[in-house]
């Protein structure tokens, strides 16, 4: 058996896309434990039904340790998405971008503090000098 590249990955968005997603990353095995959130009462409990995965009652339950978050939600919900599952995000976690739209993820993303696990401080001149992890 093909060992499943991430334990756990987090799908934000139980539609049509992100339960595609979570239904193909089942079939393959790219995955030990697949997390699944969405806004809607009803697609959550859809989505149990069709046993996509772990339904999960929050954005931050479903990223908590996931080492994959995949966003499957309107562009406008981008901005919301990210400020609810950033503080739960694990170090070194991958955040899929928004599909032909990376000005918009970076745009929402970007008054976020992600919290990597690295340490390191800027100098005077504003170099940032690396000093581990965490």
């Amino acid at each position: 058996m093909i060992r499943p590249v991430f334990d756990r990955i987090a799908i934000i968005g139980a539609g049509l896309i992100g339960s595609s997603i979570a239904l193909a990353a089942r079939e393959n095995g790219a995955a030990d434990k697949i997390a699944i959130y969405d806004a809607n009462e009803d697609v959550r409990r859809r989505a149990s039904q069709l046993g996509l995965g772990e339904v999960c009652d929050t954005p931050a339950a479903a990223c908590s340790d996931a080492d994959c978050v995949i966003l499957c939600v309107p562009v406008g919900a981008i901005e919301a998405a990210c400020e609810a599952l950033a503080p739960s995000l694990k170090p070194g976690a991958i955040l899929s971008g928004y599909w032909n739209k990376p000005d918009k993820m970076v745009e929402s993303c970007s008054n976020l503090w992600f919290h990597s696990g690295d340490r390191g401080e800027y100098d005077a001149d504003g170099y940032l000098y690396y000093h581990g992890r965490i």
